[in-house]
């Protein structure tokens, strides 16, 4: 919404809409705000089948200072764009399991920019 600072906001934020399947577009602005630990990677994204208790989600998430406009050293600069599925697919677990890295991939971004991300979601 215009003139809301969203700026450290909780974890997510449940937007009252009904929504199944389809594609979720949003502009994102991603930067440290010095209150973390040092080495905090200014992540955020879009959370989504969020199950009503708020426990369960799926969530596509960047991380601009993991970004090739950031410089990061390897195996970082392939970080940039993470899924994971709470509680169950943490992105821990994901990295055991692929190795190969397809639940993360690299992006020309970088911190404190505006950032367009899309997710789409399809239920069977």
């Amino acid at each position: 919404m215009p003139h809301i600072d969203y700026v450290d906001m909780p974890t997510f934020v449940a937007l009252p809409a009904a929504f199944n399947n389809g594609t979720i577009e949003v502009d994102i602005l991603s930067r440290l705000n010095g209150k973390g630990p040092s080495d905090a990677r200014a992540f955020a994204g879009i959370a989504y089948r969020i199950a009503g208790d708020l426990e369960r989600f799926e969530a596509v998430y960047v991380r601009p200072l993991n970004g090739s406009k950031a410089s990061p050293p390897s195996p970082r600069d392939q970080r940039a764009v993470q899924y994971f599925a709470y509680p169950e697919w943490k992105y821990e677990r994901l990295r055991e399991k692929y190795p190969d890295g397809r639940y993360e991939a690299g992006a020309d971004i970088g911190p404190d920019e505006w950032i367009h991300q899309r997710s789409t979601s399809t239920l069977k």
